[in-house]
This record gives structure tokens, C-alpha cells and sequence, in this order.
């Protein structure tokens, strides 16, 4: 048994759940497993249908750093990871989604990465399991290095309009900072960490690591499942905001698509390829001016800038999305 302390933890892990009990227990005793141990958990119970409280009182029984919060409405995700904001008692917080679980020094190792001040948030990488728990995709230490994925500052501000550094459960996010921009952003439901994420990126430094922190679960459940076009149409949207601010003007919605939208059809890629051509060409150029990348960064952010050139032209349809983010 976790004995209770008074003490302020140094984490808050705050989990969001809506039934899909049959995860939960995964998901809770990963958390319980880390090796980094001075933190609490903010179990969020959004409305479930299940018995959600009762499987978590008896967790409570053995582990007094856990705490349920309940809504008597059914809520989205984004409403209940602000409710536990509003209980969060340490300096750093966790985000970890009901059906995902932690590898063991998830904590411990993405705490290590914020070595400087203006660090607001430290993404990890995620392994892919089936709904049975079965790893589908490999720990493989070269891919982690892999060119096409973001690590630094500046190479996650240049792919942003096109891709999230992270998925929830890999996000650690100083508390402050979630605070200071009015917590997760709730009018965008089925992609709420990328529209917080879009706000909290222009406050402070956002970076990835090479290390899996996470296994990401895959079932016919998820949003990404279940809404698909819905979260095409918030994606798409929120994107073409993203893509305006960097520009400084106006942009239609067609060629943010063509540019920012894997899997569209080829006609409507070929109706707005040149105007997507054209937009990625200035994208470059506002970003180069404004953020100066040297080094490793601007060769990454200008082989990245290519290939997704070279994709447009060529219509190749290779641009990952959900697969980069676990990877």
C-alpha cells in the first residue's frame, strides 16, 4: 500500500474516463507501476454509464495517491481533463487517455527533458497495441531517429499545420502553461489536443523525445474510429486557422486540404494542387523568416519541405499521420 503524504506531488496524471471499463485496469495499473513515484492521480469520471467509481474505489484501497472526480452530465474529454486541472496540486501534468497504457519509466524519463525553462511541453513516442493488448507495431531504436519525425522545437513548428507532435497520452505539460491559455480547448472535441496544442505552442518551446513513453490502444471505440469525417472537418478547419496565422492572411479551405489531409481524393487534390504548391512554398519562406532554424534543424524542416513538395506533384499518398504519431 502507497502510503498518503501531505506533501505537493511533483506530477499530476490526470485520466479522462467515459466507460470502456474493460481498459481501465490496464490503464490505472500502469500508472501504478511507474518508477517514478511522487505523483498523483486524478481519476476524471465523465458521466459513465458504468461503474466506473466503484472500480476505482477499490484501486483507492490500495493506492491513497489516487482521486476520482465525477461529472453528473456526460462530458467530452477536453471537460474532464479541465476538471482535473482544476484539482492538479503539481507543478507538471501528465496526460494519460482511460484505454492507453504507460511503460514503466514513462514519468520519469519525460520529466528528465525539461532542462530548460521555456520547455511547456515534452511529447514522447507510442508503441501501437490492439484492443487485446497486443503490441502492433515494433520498439524499434532506429525508427525512433527516423528523419521524418520531429523532435526539436523548431521541427515541430514547422510540421505543426500538418501534424500533431503528440498524441494525449504521450503529453506531459507544465501546469502553468495549461492553465495560463484557459486549459484544453472544448470546442473541437473530436481533436482537442491538437487545438490546445495549437495555443500552447506559441507561449513556450514544445519538444518530442526518442523514447516510447506509451502504448497507444487501437479499437472501434475511439473517436478516430467512431467520427471519422467529423474529425476530418474540426482537423481541417483548425488547420487552415494554423496555416492563416502563419501567413498572416486569409486562406482558402480547398488547398489546406490538398496540402494537410491524408487520404483525400485525387480529384479534389488535383482541383487545388498548384494553389497547395504555392501555399507550402510560402509557408517555408514566412517560417524561415520568422524562426531562422541552423543546423540539423533547417536541413530536416528543408528535406521535409521537399518531400511533401514532391508529394503534392507527384500524387504520392505517403504522408503517415496517426502512424507518425506512434511511431
Amino acid at each position: 500500500m502507497t502510503a498518503a503524504t501531505s506533501s505537493i506531488p511533483a506530477v499530476s496524471v490526470i485520466i479522462p474516463v467515459q466507460d470502456r471499463i474493460e481498459y481501465l485496469g490496464a490503464a490505472l495499473a500502469s500508472v501504478r507501476n511507474q518508477t517514478f513515484t511522487d505523483i498523483e492521480v486524478i481519476v476524471v469520471d465523465a458521466g459513465s454509464l458504468q461503474d466506473v467509481s466503484g472500480f476505482v474505489n477499490q484501486i483507492q484501497l490500495l493506492d491513497r495517491r489516487f482521486r476520482l472526480l465525477r461529472s453528473d452530465q456526460r462530458i467530452g474529454s477536453a471537460e474532464a481533463r479541465n476538471l482535473g486541472l482544476q484539482e492538479a496540486r503539481a507543478a507538471f501534468v501528465a496526460h494519460h487517455d482511460s484505454d492507453d497504457v504507460m511503460l514503466s519509466d514513462r514519468l520519469a524519463t519525460q520529466l528528465k527533458a525539461f532542462s530548460e525553462a521555456d520547455i511547456n511541453c515534452v511529447a514522447g513516442c507510442m508503441l501501437g497495441i490492439n484492443a487485446d493488448g497486443l503490441r502492433v507495431t515494433s520498439d524499434n531504436p532506429r525508427r525512433r531517429h527516423d528523419i521524418g519525425i520531429p523532435m526539436s522545437d523548431p521541427m515541430i513548428r514547422w510540421r505543426f499545420p500538418f501534424q500533431m507532435p503528440g498524441l494525449s497520452s504521450s503529453l506531459i505539460m507544465r501546469t502553468q502553461a495549461i492553465r495560463d491559455i484557459g486549459g484544453f480547448v472544448t470546442d473541437h472535441p473530436t481533436c482537442d489536443d491538437y487545438a490546445t496544442m495549437s495555443l500552447l505552442i506559441e507561449r513556450g518551446k514544445v519538444i518530442r523525445i526518442a523514447e516510447f513513453v506509451t502504448e497507444y490502444r487501437n479499437h472501434g471505440h475511439q473517436i478516430s474510429q467512431s467520427r471519422s469525417a467529423e474529425q476530418q472537418v474540426q482537423l481541417s478547419l483548425l488547420r487552415q486557422r494554423i496555416i492563416a496565422s502563419r501567413i498572416g492572411s486569409e486562406v482558402p479551405l480547398g488547398p489546406v486540404m490538398a496540402l494537410a489531409l491524408p487520404g483525400l481524393p485525387a480529384a479534389t487534390r488535383d482541383r487545388y494542387r498548384h494553389e497547395a504548391v504555392s501555399l507550402l512554398d510560402l509557408l517555408l519562406e514566412r517560417f524561415l523568416a520568422a524562426h531562422a532554424p541552423l543546423g540539423r534543424d533547417r536541413e530536416w524542416i528543408l528535406h521535409d519541405y521537399a518531400a511533401r513538395r514532391e508529394q503534392l506533384v507527384t500524387e504520392r499518398d505517403d504522408s503517415g499521420g496517426l502512424a507518425d504519431e506512434i511511431a
